[in-house]
């Protein structure tokens, strides 16, 4: 009787996941999203958001509050005055700044600039919960904008089932409220802006480096 020879592959174990590559994957935290990491420097949310649209964080508050005030009348209710809702509307047009109840409003306002659901996965430190803000007069033209907040700050979601450049969409017509004012409010507390004379020039104050983030 012929003795048959069975040569094995010895085993190889498998590499131990690296503590960098254990890290990327509990920042990732959410299946079928990258989470790209966004500053916090009271820009996140509108960073983010204008993110998708191609716009820069300034551009993207800009026309979030063009448009808050183009619906003031929508608005102005969550406020306990029309002068309130406009002072943060003020305060929350320069950059840096984060804070008032307009922040909980701004989702809704980007989603109807961006015509495209907004679906904020909010995690609370043990558990992520989706939160969405739908288009509310329109059937929205793009796929959900995916965002992820922590502590209020915001981060950019990437859907992985596109390619990450599919995840931009064109901004859509906003011609009806780009032009609705001037953010250049006036720093005096008067109603009438202070007339300088051709002699005079005005006092500029320095920006602050403040960094105003609701926490």
């Amino acid at each position: 009787m012929s003795s048959k020879i069975i040569r094995r592959r010895p085993k190889v174990a498998s590499p131990a996941i690296s503590e960098n590559e254990a890290r990327i994957k509990a920042y990732q935290m959410i299946d079928g999203f990258t989470r790209c990491p966004v500053a916090p420097d009271g820009n996140c949310f509108y960073t983010a958001a204008g993110f998708f649209c191609g716009l820069t964080a300034a551009e993207m508050r800009e026309l979030t509050m063009k448009y808050f005030i183009y619906k003031k009348a929508e608005y102005s209710i969550f406020f306990e005055s029309e002068a309130d809702f406009m002072n943060a509307v003020k305060i929350n047009s320069s950059p840096r700044v984060w804070n008032s109840e307009l922040c909980d409003i701004a989702p809704h306002a980007a989603a109807q600039i961006l015509q495209r659901d907004i679906i904020i996965h909010n995690y609370n430190g043990e558990t992520i919960k989706e939160i969405r803000t739908p288009v509310e007069v329109n059937i929205p033209i793009h796929p959900p904008v995916h965002l992820f907040r922590s502590n209020d700050h915001f981060e950019i979601l990437l859907d992985n089932s596109k390619k990450p450049n599919k995840n931009i969409c064109a901004l859509p017509d906003v011609s009806m409220f780009s032009g609705v004012i001037d953010l250049s409010f006036s720093d005096s507390e008067e109603e009438e802006p202070e007339i300088v004379s051709d002699e005079e020039e005005p006092d500029v104050e320095e920006d602050s480096d403040e960094c105003m983030i609701r926490m």
